[in-house]
């Protein structure tokens, strides 16, 4: 299983865990000889499992024992409580790992049939898979024989999205031609990079090794040098996605993650649609306190949404991702791109006499009215296939008294937690970044045993997402040091005044393009720093008010954060997680910009008018 990368769905293996496997069943056995004396039924079900793979489809550690007490055998070694086959690591760990429940309850599918489960009954254990690729039988009983399954080669290309996501590329590079103003390598990169976004669109491929196959293009064309491709490996922003990843992991595993999950169920949890509005409440109050978005998403929430029943994460994860354009709003300090636009608009002159206050008093209309509107309208429009839940509330009350006090594990993985966090509220006076914040907090988890090195290498969504996030990052980064981006906002501009607007007709069409430019963006922070010094001079000289167009501008931003995977680190976070599908994920980031137009639009410049900003 770890060579072929295959992981198991409640606790991931590493390598280092199949040689402990190994080491425990030869101390006893010799690792030849602990196969040859396994019970013949056990042999013999392995086999029928093979032969009959289309008929059964998968069976679970549970059904497998069963199955053998059923014909006679004896039952296999490390016999566990539920009625599986107790695991090495369990034993080891003397009960440590637990198991995530899915805490609302309702019809769950076992065996063919259909029954319902309580609001806060576990699933049983889920079956593990059994494909002819990852089998090898070996029966030497008469004869010695053994019999090697077929290994299956990986089909992952679909080969016509592949030629629609080269053709795009290719027809920019050969069929427009480059400007005169640009480098032709800046042109080739912008070819790249147009066929690697439209790539990740119809996914021809996994996502990290189509962004790995066009790193390897631009390198192989000499677009970029290997420096240059790599440059984002060191972006602090990829690396914190990368650690607070692990703390999901933690989270999961030792059960803090169902104790918080139980808590946000017994306060908001009478439907699918009053826990999403608890959860934004609660990360409109963390984001005084936690400026990173990045960290809020993997740091709290997609450990705790990962917790709830699979009914109801799609839904949760869409419009968490959606919902942070409110809550990074809210405040100055909510996210990092905010001080940055505020520096800027302060250099470039604009008077603001408490840029805390100003800020405050100006977003907060529009971004409640944003807050309140996200979860309805991802509601109305992508449902979760789990809603009403009355009994749950109650139903996790009592079972938070039954889980009594915290374990020692949970304790050690809540002062690793909140030994972050205290650095994440205080980094800046105390000199700590973020990502620095949770590498001190990944290395107390190590040693304190919260998570071994062998659990945090096994979070392969993590480092696939460090793979595409990176070298979108770079991407990004170097179309604007080759001048490419200067040269679009300029392109536009030159467009927009020729067409003679007026002034508000102007405002409307820059922050338009303003915002859907942040298609070739993979950082919030990055689109600030490139593109809002031009287009805030451009408000201003078609006359927008100075505070009306350095604020609407940055609040423009924050909105900007769940327009694509890519387009923020939380953005990316959520969708590691794995329980959003990119299309779904992608429509109602664009279905969500014209809500949050048409609210600013009009509740924003409504309000704007009445505090005299204009």
């Amino acid at each position: 299983q770890a060579e072929d990368g295959i992981r198991d769905s409640v606790a991931s293996r590493g390598l280092g865990d199949v040689y402990k496997r190994q080491r425990r069943a030869g101390a006893h056995l010799g690792h030849d000889e602990h196969l040859r004396r396994r019970p013949r039924e056990v042999v013999e079900l392995e086999r029928r499992v093979v032969r009959d793979q289309p008929h059964l489809g998968a069976l679970s550690a549970g059904e497998a024992r069963q199955r053998v007490l059923d014909r006679g055998g004896d039952a296999p070694e490390h016999p566990r409580r539920d009625g599986g086959v107790r695991d090495v690591d369990e034993e080891e760990e003397d009960g440590r790992l637990r198991r995530p429940h899915h805490v609302l309850g309702g019809r769950h599918e076992f065996d063919g049939a259909q029954r319902e489960l309580g609001p806060f009954e576990a699933v049983p254990p889920q079956p593990v898979r059994v494909e002819l690729a990852e089998v090898l039988v070996r029966d030497c009983g008469e004869g010695g024989a053994e019999v090697r399954a077929v290994v299956e080669e990986a089909d992952e290309l679909n080969v016509t999205n592949a030629l629609v996501a080269v053709g795009v590329g290719a027809f920019l590079r050969f069929g427009i031609g480059c400007p005169a103003a640009l480098d032709p390598p800046a042109w080739d990169l912008l070819s790249i990079f147009v066929s690697t976004v439209t790539g990740l669109v119809l996914k021809p491929m996994p996502i990290g090794a189509w962004a790995f196959g066009a790193l390897t293009v631009a390198l192989a064309t000499k677009t970029l040098t290997f420096t240059q491709g790599m440059s984002a490996i060191t972006n602090e922003v990829v690396w914190l996605i990368v650690v607070t990843g692990f703390f999901a992991r933690a989270f999961i595993k030792t059960g803090f993650g169902d104790r918080l999950a139980l808590l946000f169920v017994s306060i908001a949890g009478g439907t699918t649609l009053s826990l999403a509005y608890g959860f934004q409440i609660a990360e409109a109050l963390l984001s005084p306190a936690m400026p990173s978005t990045t960290a809020r998403a993997a740091g709290v929430f997609v450990p705790v949404i990962k917790s709830l029943d699979k009914r109801t994460r799609e839904y949760l994860i869409g419009q968490q991702i959606q919902g942070t354009s409110a809550t990074s709003t809210f405040l100055l300090s909510g996210a990092a791109q905010n001080f940055l636009a505020m520096q800027i608009a302060l250099q470039s002159g604009i008077p603001f006499s408490n840029p805390f206050n100003t800020w405050f008093v100006a977003a907060s209309v529009p971004a409640l009215v944003s807050l309140l509107a996200t979860p309805f309208v991802v509601f109305m429009l992508d449902p979760p296939e789990l809603n009403e839940t009355p009994e749950a509330p109650m139903a996790a009350a009592e079972r938070l008294k039954q889980l009594g006090p915290l374990s020692s594990i949970e304790k050690k993985m809540v002062g690793s937690l909140s030994l972050t966090v205290f650095l994440w509220v205080f980094g800046v006076q105390l000199g700590i970044s973020a990502v620095v914040a949770a590498m001190i907090g990944m290395c107390f988890m190590l040693m304190f045993g919260v998570l071994s090195w062998d659990e945090a290498l096994g979070q392969k969504g993590s480092w696939d997402t460090l793979i595409w996030f990176a070298v979108l990052v770079g991407f990004s980064g170097q179309l604007n040091a080759m001048g490419v981006v200067s040269w679009l906002s300029g392109f536009v501009s030159t467009y927009l005044l020729s067409l003679n607007l007026g002034v508000w007709g102007m405002f409307t069409a820059l922050h338009v393009f303003y915002f859907f430019l942040h298609y070739f963006f993979a950082s919030q922070s990055a689109h600030v720093g490139a593109l809002y010094p031009a287009f805030l001079t451009l408000l201003l000289a078609a006359g927008v008010p100075p505070p009306l167009a350095a604020l609407s501008l940055a609040f423009n931003t924050n909105n900007m954060g769940g327009l694509t995977h890519y387009a923020s680190g939380q953005a990316a976070v959520y969708f590691g997680a794995g329980e959003i599908s990119l299309n779904k994920l992608w429509k109602q980031g664009l279905y969500m910009s014209v809500v949050n137009f048409f609210i600013y639009g009009t509740v924003g410049m409504s309000w704007w008018k009445f505090i005299g900003l204009y």
